[in-house]
């Protein structure tokens, strides 16, 4: 869908089924200086998969709830004896 929107603006998306960022970055580098950049960036953007999140605590966000109650006491906000 996005990549044939783009075609009517006389633009392709490479990387095949599942492009990189270098493949966005590519694409948007070639349409920042154009009139209608903002629409062309707007679609670029609604068309990238949303981040999915779970209540199931694995990786970073149970390395963060771990060290949430200890971190302060590092940067030196909570005074010690």
């Amino acid at each position: 869908m996005l990549r044939d929107f783009l075609k009517g603006f006389g633009f392709n998306l490479t990387g095949g089924d599942e492009p990189h960022a270098k493949d966005f970055a590519k694409l948007l580098e070639q349409i920042k200086t154009r009139p209608d950049a903002q629409l062309l960036q707007t679609v670029m953007l609604r068309s990238l998969k949303q981040a999915q999140y779970s209540p199931r605590m694995s990786g970073t966000s149970a390395w963060r709830t771990r060290l949430t109650p200890t971190s302060p006491r590092r940067f030196g906000a909570i005074p010690t004896c």
